[in-house]
């Protein structure tokens, strides 16, 4: 005999707590860093937890849901999501489908989400959420042309957000694809002429379609209809300043603040845009939203460190001292203020700041800092102490923090120790790509060609087309054996992979060099120097100019690269090789 239950009382609250919040968990459509106009803000459609009709299960149902409820609470939630999959579809009732939803969000399972979203569009084809569900994640999966009869049917329901958002998620997708979404587009703008959703729409695939004259005109169009329409501001802007009109992309968001005076994405690409001609301006406009919304941290860091490029030391360490009273980016504004003082040359402050930083992109750069500086003012010992130090608090920085204190070794040309401290550090994380490099700078700078290549080698057998490792293999090669065809081939892969890296340009040079081609050497040293006009470039250049007996131009590098690098060891020793040589 069926058990007669509500999905609503098996579901009671508390019983899958883990999942109470999997409604906020959901991937949104990301903002860019720049105020991008394809990333109009829209809703995922993931359930908000509303009530659904209720139903009678089977015990064959009922025992499988508890399952899963009792699975989720031993936090083996895979398990849970399987589950209540398999329940979606045998008993196509929205409440279940709901929230093995809410489960896939939580693993973040976006195909999972995509598949149940389906389901729930052909079990209730009339609910604008699982209409906003599918179209969202349809879209984010580069399947625009499938999404937008979803977003069609929530135009005539109201909703023109998903169409904008539709045109964003189009930019990684081929060309062919944009073209029948823009022909999708433009057959419904026959039937809702003027729909700014629509129009904007439009002018985002035109653009990405390169034809920017019609995207600006669709821009237009929509500001035209709708003023206020901060997309459509932000488009414009963008297109201006993409076909170089400066005066009149600052002119447009002057007027398009006019309109929307409190708008943090227009006025902080007026304040980028400002800052490339006047700074001074472009702070005010920063100001202007710290007053606007003195609770975005983000906003109020800015403002610290244009004030401090602007030489007003004083109003950024205030404004980065307020920051670590309240809290908010306390890691960042440490660093600053780090850098600050170090840049006065109050070493006390800058090590007090240095050593707050706790998390964030700054905490191996400021670790770097502190251990070069506690190097240079009290030795490098103290450098070492203070990084062992952090190495055991700081667990999950290791790997990092080894990297530093070798490569503070080998600026003292501690080799050995260097190599040491490496051999830790990859005993703990024997994959690690950068430890394996640096090891192999180390080999190579000890003329152990043996050491240099087995790290390399190793590297390679990871990553094969590690172009840096490439170009690194052959470069030792060159300079510690004869194997000078071997070294030809590493760096001629390097160079199809990245044709645009000067320092493999120079590698390639010098193996022309070796393999006694001077006029390929000096046509890729040229272009190597001209890119990048390092030492060691400049003496290679220099010696292959003074080999062919271009000496006065030789001379005339070398120079060049001493102003720059007064006493460089690489390009004296070069040229008093050389000029020894030939008297």
């Amino acid at each position: 005999m069926p058990i007669r239950t509500t999905l609503r009382k098996l579901l009671r609250p508390g019983l899958f707590a883990v999942l109470t919040a999997l409604a906020g968990c959901a991937a949104v459509a990301p903002d860019p860093a720049e105020p991008d106009a394809a990333a109009a803000p829209v809703e995922t459609g993931v359930p908000t937890g509303e009530s659904h009709p209720t139903r009678d299960f089977d015990a064959g149902t009922l025992y499988e849901l508890l399952v899963a409820e009792f699975a989720g609470i031993r936090n083996q939630v895979d398990a849970a999501l399987e589950i209540y999959m398999r329940q979606a579809y045998e008993t196509r009732d929205p409440a279940v489908i709901d929230r093995a939803i809410r489960i896939a969000s939580y693993l973040n399972r976006d195909e999972k989400i995509l598949e149940l979203s389906e389901l729930w569009v052909e079990v209730e084809p009339d609910n604008l959420d699982a209409r906003r569900l599918v179209s969202f994640h349809l879209a984010r999966a580069g399947r625009v042309v499938e999404a937008f009869p979803h977003s069609e049917y929530l135009l005539l329901a109201g909703d023109d957000e998903y169409l904008q958002s539709l045109a964003a998620f189009a930019e990684p997708v081929p060309r062919r694809e944009k073209e029948r979404l823009l022909a999708l587009y433009r057959e419904l703008e026959r039937k809702h002429p003027d729909n700014t959703g629509l129009l904007l729409g439009e002018a985002m695939l035109l653009r990405q379609l390169n034809a920017p004259d019609k995207s600006l005109a669709a821009a237009r169009r929509v500001i035209e209809l709708e003023p206020a329409n901060e997309t459509a501001q932000l488009l414009h802007a963008q297109l201006l300043h993409e076909s170089g009109q400066a005066d009149a992309v600052l002119k447009s968001l002057r007027k398009s603040l006019r309109e929307l005076p409190g708008s943090k994405r227009l006025r902080l690409q007026y304040a980028r845009l400002l800052a490339d001609e006047d700074l001074a301006a472009s702070r005010e406009q920063i100001r202007e939203l710290v007053s606007l919304y003195p609770d975005d941290p983000e906003l109020k860091l800015s403002l610290a460190l244009i004030s401090k490029e602007m030489g007003n030391d004083d109003e950024a360490a205030t404004l980065l001292n307020e920051l670590i009273r309240e809290n908010r980016r306390a890691s960042a504004a440490n660093f600053h203020l780090g850098r600050l003082a170090e840049e006065n040359g109050r070493f006390e402050d800058a090590l007090h700041h240095y050593t707050r930083v706790r998390r964030g992109q700054y905490v191996l750069t400021a670790a770097d800092r502190a251990a070069r500086m506690l190097k240079r003012n009290a030795g490098l010992p103290a450098a070492r102490v203070y990084l062992n130090q952090l190495r055991n608090e700081r667990p999950g920085l290791a790997t990092g923090l080894y990297q530093i204190e070798a490569e503070l070794l080998i600026g003292e040309e501690n080799l050995d120790e260097a190599r040491e401290v490496l051999g830790q550090a990859l005993d703990k994380d024997p994959d690690n790509i950068s430890l394996l490099y640096t090891r192999s700078v180390v080999g190579a700078r000890q003329g152990d060609l043996e050491k240099a290549e087995s790290d390399l080698r190793a590297i390679l057998a990871r990553e094969p087309d590690n172009a840096t490792a490439l170009n690194a293999l052959g470069y030792t090669l060159l300079n510690l054996s004869d194997r000078y065809r071997e070294a030809y081939e590493l760096i001629r892969r390097a160079r199809q992979l990245k044709p645009e890296d000067p320092a493999i340009t120079d590698s390639l040079g010098w193996v022309y060099y070796r393999l006694g081609d001077y006029d390929k050497a000096l046509k890729y040293l040229r272009e190597a120097f001209e890119a990048f006009p390092d030492p060691e470039v400049a003496a290679h250049l220099g010696e292959v100019l003074w080999v062919t007996g271009k000496k006065e131009e030789a001379r005339r590098v070398w120079d060049k690269a001493l102003e720059e690098s007064p006493g460089n060891t690489i390009i004296l020793e070069t040229r008093d090789r050389l000029q020894s040589g030939q008297d």
